[in-house]
Parts: C-alpha cells; structure tokens; sequence
C-alpha cells in the first residue's frame, strides 16, 4: 500500500475490473505451519494488538474474463495471524512463501453521496500500513459471525462501512462489484465495490464520530482528475479505485490518457 505518483496507476496489480459478478465459495480457516504458529505466539506477546477479530483468508481466485465472473474462495481466520505473516517483513525475510502466510481479503468501497461526492479517509500517521495517506473505507468484516459467503457479502461491506465512519451504517445502499486488487509483496488482496448511498456529504460529515481527517471529492471527471494529479499521498487500493471508477463512468480515454507511470 506504498502511496502514489502522482499521476494515474497503470493496472500492475489490477487482477480484475468490469466485473458482473462476485461469487463467493467456502474455503478452508488458517491453520497455520508449527514455524509459523510460533512465530504468531511471539510477536503477539511483543506487541499486543488492540484488535484481534476475524479476518477473511483468501485461498484462491478465479477470473473469468469473458463472463465478467470472479469466483473467491474464503476461509477464516484471525487478524493476528495476518498481521504478523502477510504484513511482517521479518517473516517474510525468514519464511518467504506466500503459501505460508495469512493472504487477507478487504473489503473496500468508492462511496458516491446523493450530491456526488467520493468520501476520503486520511490514515493516521501512526498506522503500521500506509501512513499519511489518502485512503477509500476499507477493512475486514472483523464482528461477521458467519461463514464468508456470495450472500453475506452486503453485511460484511456494512461492517466494514459502520466500523470506518464511526455510526450504524444505513442498510438501504447501492452496490456493485467495482474492482479486484492484489497488494505485493504482503500477499494481500482488496475486494472495491462502488457504494451509492442517499446521504449527502453534509449529513455523513455531522455523524462522522472518528478522529481521522476525512475529505470530499466530486465526482465529475475534472474535479476527480484534478485531484489524483495533484501530488497527493494515496494509498495504492484508492489510486486504483479512483482511477477505475473514473474509467467506468468516463470512459478508456480518459483512463489511458494518465496511465503513464508505473506505481
């Protein structure tokens, strides 16, 4: 989640867009190698975390491109057991299989006001990823008790919105598949959907109850460029996301006309 040039990301780790359809399979929980587990144990009594829920363990992947169908199998797990392999570069130094480690799925979201505004967090300088940057809400659906499935997906999305704004998120929502994103070296994955919600901005800022600075961009294709052409520090998942809602609501030359770099 390193930040961004500023100029548009071409789609390095972009696995899939345009998507019809999410589907969801049950995949196997995190049972981590004897190397690992101990590895796990140790860093935990190093360094407590404030929060150990359930994360999504993403076992495979499939990409049918013609169908416009990404099938993601899902299992359980911890968020510990991702934090300290996937996000650990002395695991990942120590242990440097990929198989090994906990490959997390997030769930992430472009959420589009009733006035036509994009809602920005802006991590804290003290996060452990990606501080200091722009970022879309994204999470894991940590307090889902049941097993990932095609069906809880709207929950999980739900969690995850209530939990980065700070309030009950309302259930009346429009969503769609948005974009699939893979974060390496860490293993890691981010599952965006766009989110149109009949709040207006005025009404998320008076319930926003978090202490991380958040802004609004519009919408339209000028404001939007503008903004990611701005040397700002976004997080890869919100350099993607933007850039491919944009593609999505204004077309591939607008897309292709900023892809210059590599990210």
């Amino acid at each position: 989640m390193a930040g961004s040039k500023p100029s548009f990301p071409i789609a390095d780790h972009t696995i899939a867009w345009s998507i019809h359809h999410v589907s969801i399979a049950k995949g196997q929980s995190f049972r981590p190698a004897p190397d690992i587990h101990r590895h796990i144990e140790k860093r935990k009594r190093e360094k407590p975390l404030s929060f150990n829920g359930t994360a999504w363990r993403l076992c495979s992947f499939h990409w049918n491109i013609t169908k416009r169908v990404l099938t993601l199998t899902v299992g359980r797990g911890l968020y510990s057991q991702y934090r300290w392999t996937s996000l650990d570069s002395e695991l990942r130094q120590e242990i440097p299989k990929p198989s090994k480690w906990f490959s997390a799925l997030a769930l992430g979201a472009v959420v589009i006001t009733r006035d036509g505004k994009i809602v920005l967090f802006k991590r804290p300088d003290t996060a452990h990823l990606a501080p200091n940057t722009w970022d879309i809400p994204c999470g894991h659906p940590s307090s889902l008790q049941s097993l990932p499935s095609t069906q809880n997906l709207r929950k999980a999305l739900r969690i995850v919105l209530t939990r980065e704004f700070g309030y009950e998120w309302p259930s009346d929502f429009e969503m769609e598949p948005l974009l699939f994103v893979g974060e390496e070296p860490k293993s890691a994955y981010d599952l965006v959907y766009r989110i149109h919600t009949a709040l207006k901005s005025d009404e998320i800022e008076k319930q926003y109850t978090k202490e991380e600075e958040m802004c609004f961009v519009e919408s339209s294709k000028w404001e939007l460029e503008k903004f990611l052409l701005e040397p700002y520090a976004l997080s890869r998942p919100t350099a993607l996301a933007l850039a491919y809602f944009g593609r999505m609501q204004f077309g591939e030359a607008w897309f292709m006309r900023h892809c210059l770099e590599k990210n």
